[in-house]
């Protein structure tokens, strides 16, 4: 589940101090991987919807 983006929010989210537990081992192998998977959610069909709709109200 470790994944480079996700340590990265981690980390740049933190105010003041990051504590990290863990095996390091783990962490770099996280860190080392950079998997840009395709996420399951639907932003672009509504902003294409959204798009749309608007264009259609301006006509």
């Amino acid at each position: 589940m470790l994944k480079r983006n996700l340590i990265y929010t981690a980390i740049t989210r933190a105010k003041k101090k990051v504590i990290l537990i863990g095996e390091k081992r783990a962490l770099m192998a996280g860190i080392h991987k950079n998997d840009s998977s395709k996420r399951n959610t639907l932003l672009s069909e509504r902003i294409k919807k959204y798009i749309e709709v608007e264009k259609e109200n301006v006509s």
